[in-house]
């Protein structure tokens, strides 16, 4: 897609001050997003939801932001990030193959570790 390529010649490449997490989340995610989500969700027992991020975070920033409000909601297992707009969605589950496409700027993937 267009914007990937964009965003790879620019702020979606990790950056050096990127940490070592968010650098590998960028590496694997993929173009898309997960599903909807319109609201924070219920970490407990929920299967979506999502949180906004702050307008001024590039790519690296956005996915740490996201992985990090991950590790505090226990059923997330999966995020789709947006620094375009400034959202950080989280999931229970997600088929990465079949991710949505409708909306451009939003890249998924898996939660990782360090």
């Amino acid at each position: 897609q267009a914007w990937r390529a964009a965003a790879k010649a620019g702020s979606k490449k990790p950056s050096q001050s990127a940490s070592p997490r968010a650098a590998k989340w960028l590496g694997t995610s993929r173009d898309g997003y997960c599903q909807r989500t319109q609201d924070e969700g219920t970490c407990a027992n929920g299967d979506k939801g999502s949180f906004s991020l702050a307008k001024e975070l590039d790519w690296a920033a956005a996915a740490e932001a996201c992985l990090n409000r991950c590790d505090q909601c226990a059923r997330c297992r999966y995020i789709s990030v947006s620094a375009n707009f400034h959202d950080c969605s989280w999931f229970f589950t997600c088929n990465l193959a079949r991710l949505q496409s409708d909306v451009p700027g939003f890249a998924s993937g898996a939660l990782v570790s360090t």
